[in-house]
């Protein structure tokens, strides 16, 4: 087997098993009043991204998307399918694709890799409170209130717990 062709073996075993790790991390959750439970998904989507970088921890939080979207339970509370893209908290999977994106991009530099962690989590929230809002025909500041306000803080404070747990892995694995 050539180099080339064993790297690319071993990146999509690692793209799969983070896929699994997203899947099972996002089953660790808490039901809440507002329809969002409360999960540690933020964290699994940022490491991700902070260990793959940007381009293969896109490939590996689109296949979590998509195996959700088919209907496996992979979404938090073991829900899967069409629907939960598109019911009450779809936005904030959509937004796990910012976080990803974000998180990887500068996934070797930490204080820029952190902030746009961070700001990364407030547009992904901001786009989990747009979804809410349509779905449930609810103003910003209630879908707010309800889907982001218990949760964001906890999202926040996880980026710097990703990016170091990340950073320590990446010492021990190479890819």
């Amino acid at each position: 087997m050539s180099g080339n062709h064993s790297s690319k073996i071993k990146k999509l075993a690692t793209i799969g098993m983070l896929v699994a790790l997203i899947s099972v991390i996002s089953q660790l959750s808490i039901p809440m009043p507002g329809m969002v439970p409360l999960t540690l998904q933020i964290f699994a989507i940022a490491f991700v991204g902070y260990f793959l970088g940007c381009k293969y921890a896109t490939v590996t939080v689109c296949t979590y998307i998509l195996i959700g979207a088919i209907g496996v339970p992979v979404f938090a509370s073991f829900k899967g399918g069409i629907a939960a893209l598109f019911g009450y908290t779809g936005g904030f999977i959509w937004g796990f694709l910012i976080v990803a994106i974000m998180c990887g991009i500068f996934a070797d530099r930490a204080k820029l890799a952190i902030s746009l962690g961070i700001i990364s989590v407030l547009i992904a929230h901001l786009i989990g409170v747009s979804q809410y809002m349509i779905v449930a025909r609810v103003d910003f500041f209630k879908g707010f209130l309800l889907v982001s306000c218990p949760y964001i803080l906890k999202d926040i404070i996880l980026i710097p717990i990703a990016f170091s747990v990340a950073k320590k892995l990446k010492k021990h694995i190479r890819l």
